[in-house]
């Protein structure tokens, strides 16, 4: 039994001490519209969030419920990003947009958006070992 216990403590511990490294991040989306779809949300370093098509560091999706909602995503590494996230209200894996925004997006620090995206030092924010949240607003 002892043998066992070593044993597990040997292959736990590696995953054990990377999930201590990290943190967890608890966005509260304000103002989820009743169009029903998934919430998609990305962090981002800074490469990634100036690339349209920038792949995040870490992310997900859930079902969007109108109102409030609140989403966590696990395991990211301590450092300084950005939330992109945006109501996929058809369900497409795209953020649908015309002369005028078709679907609610909403990014970290809810920094003003005139034309483009904008500068990731507005949007940045610290991310640390441990639980960290943010509150975003859809638009």
């Amino acid at each position: 039994m002892k043998r066992f216990a070593v044993l597990c403590l040997l292959v736990l511990a590696p995953a054990l001490a990377r999930a201590a490294d990290t943190g967890s991040l608890t966005v509260t989306v304000l103002n989820v519209s009743d169009a029903g779809g998934q919430l998609r949300v990305g962090v981002y370093d800074e490469a990634g969030f100036k690339d349209k098509h920038g792949t995040p560091v870490a992310g997900r999706q859930v079902l969007a419920r109108p109102g409030t909602m609140t989403v966590t995503i696990e395991n990211i590494a301590p450092g300084i990003y950005a939330v992109k996230m945006f109501q996929d209200v058809n369900r497409n894996g795209f953020f649908d947009f015309s002369s005028r925004m078709v679907e609610p997006y909403g990014l970290s620090n809810d920094p003003a958006v005139t034309a483009g995206l904008p500068n990731f030092d507005d949007a940045k924010f610290p991310v640390a070992a441990g639980a960290n949240a943010i509150t975003i607003t859809l638009h």
